[in-house]
């Protein structure tokens, strides 16, 4: 339906561009304008999802993963997993890690598994994570259970002895 309904946004585009931990300065016309263009299309995108009511965005989220969990049942999505496997290596994510994400084998990860798997990976392909954010680095699943259940542990001394009396506030 149509609302009339108008969002606008200003904003400047610096012509820098930042590489690991260096910035260097824009000089080619072709790079500046693509940075322009780039920052120009995400804004426009922001101003669409931002006029279409939070109840369809929902839906067509939903209607997203319906689809991404359907591309993993069946035969095409026992390749699929394997693909899945060579693509985490590549992002220094072993299959052992992945196991012990989800408790099961690989082989036996269901669709919706399969779906969080691939939304891990995507974020991870894009800089928006790291490994360390989604699966346990270095250490087995029960080793930094019991990391945790130490530091409440201790966690929970302190605050005894900070607030003088037996129980926890």
């Amino acid at each position: 339906m149509e609302n009339n309904i108008i969002e606008t946004r200003e904003f400047q585009v610096s012509h820098y561009r930042k590489a690991g931990d260096k910035i260097y300065r824009l000089t080619d016309p072709r790079d500046i304008y693509e940075m322009i263009a780039n920052q120009g299309a995400r804004r426009m995108r922001a101003c669409i999802l931002a006029l279409i009511p939070n109840d369809i965005q929902e839906d067509a989220t939903e209607e997203v993963d319906k689809t991404l969990i359907k591309t993993f049942t069946g035969e095409k999505g026992k390749s699929r997993i394997k693909d899945m496997l060579d693509k985490f290596e590549n992002l220094k994510v072993n299959q052992k890690m992945i196991e012990e994400k989800f408790k099961c084998k690989v082989n036996n990860l269901n669709a919706d598994e399969m779906a969080e798997l691939v939304k891990i990976y995507n974020a991870l392909r894009d800089s928006i994570g790291k490994p360390q954010d989604y699966f346990e680095i270095g250490k087995t699943q029960s080793e930094a259970a019991k990391e945790t259940e130490e530091k409440l542990k201790n966690r929970g001394k302190k605050e005894k002895s900070k607030s003088g009396q037996g129980e926890l506030l």
